[in-house]
């Protein structure tokens, strides 16, 4: 699509499908991409998940739970891919559920319902059967990734869906909106923090659990728990209470990022430094001696 209309068929295309232009079809394309993408990365931390805690070795009601979020996973996969193909190459567009208010202002986009309960709300049965069914006290890096997710899923789903239902107040972008400055910061916690952030932390964890020797994952663990944690809280503060530059939200979910970040420079020191350089010495030790 960089080229514009070449080849020739592309506008040939969008005349006769109904699209306004090239830059419209161009812009459907895009868009439908970046959701699928978004869509198709939390699929793959659901999966991997899964595989590292021990879907194929878990039996009975754990087992269920497990089969029957992953089987809403994939359900939402296939409906979201049909979703955003047929809003990339036609003139449709997912219709908005719950419709309310003056005009239909207010109201979830169907692609965010399917999105947010079937694959992000899979994920989350697949979280909890997985890690809930030992003493999660006992492992904290697997408690810090399903409550990641969860809080992953509060963000999105949970204070997204609330933000939807009142586009009224929150606007949708107009800055003439009574809640337009809340709805602004919700922008940055919707995606910095619920699609990027507290995913990256279940793939994080998940990578502890595999290269952090056993002695120091508890405490990375139980960091980034806190640190997610007090991310959460404030950013709530921020987007429905308080939405100031410097304000108590700011600083809460300011805090909580440094946590986080602490967490994930830990991860990088145990997990890859660290290994580097016992490795590094330990070759040094074991290397034949230089001839005199």
């Amino acid at each position: 699509m960089e080229f514009g209309n070449f080849p020739p068929l592309i506008g040939s295309y969008v005349q006769f499908v109904g699209i306004n232009s090239v830059d419209d079809f161009a812009g459907a394309l895009v868009g439908s991409h970046s959701h699928e993408m978004a869509v198709s990365v939390m699929v793959l931390i659901v999966v991997l998940m899964a595989q590292q805690f021990g879907y194929s070795m878990r039996k009975g009601s754990a087992r269920t739970l497990a089969a029957i979020g992953l089987s809403l996973v994939a359900i939402g996969t296939v409906v979201m891919t049909v979703m955003y193909v047929a809003a990339a190459f036609t003139t449709w567009s997912p219709p908005a559920w719950f419709v309310s208010g003056p005009g239909g202002a207010n109201g979830i986009a169907s692609d965010d319902v399917i999105t947010g309960i079937l694959v992000m709300g899979g994920g989350l049965l697949v979280a909890a059967a997985l890690v809930l069914e030992r003493s999660s006290i006992r492992m904290p890096v697997r408690l810090a990734a399903a409550w990641s997710w969860l809080l992953s899923f509060a963000t999105v789903v949970v204070a997204g869906f609330a933000i939807e239902m009142n586009e009224v107040y929150f606007g949708a972008g107009d800055q003439g909106a009574p809640g337009a400055a809340k709805d602004a910061v919700f922008t940055w916690l919707h995606q910095d923090i619920g699609l990027f952030l507290f995913p990256f932390i279940v793939l994080v964890m998940l990578v502890v659990e595999r290269l952090v020797a056993h002695g120091h994952r508890g405490w990375i663990g139980w960091t980034a728990i806190i640190g997610t944690t007090i991310t959460f809280i404030g950013g709530l503060i921020f987007v429905f209470l308080e939405p100031a530059l410097y304000g108590p939200g700011y600083i809460i979910s300011t805090i909580g990022l440094v946590i986080v970040g602490i967490a994930l420079l830990a991860t990088l020191w145990w997990g890859a430094i660290a290994s580097i350089v016992e490795h590094t010495k330990d070759r040094a030790r074991h290397a034949p001696p230089i001839p005199a």
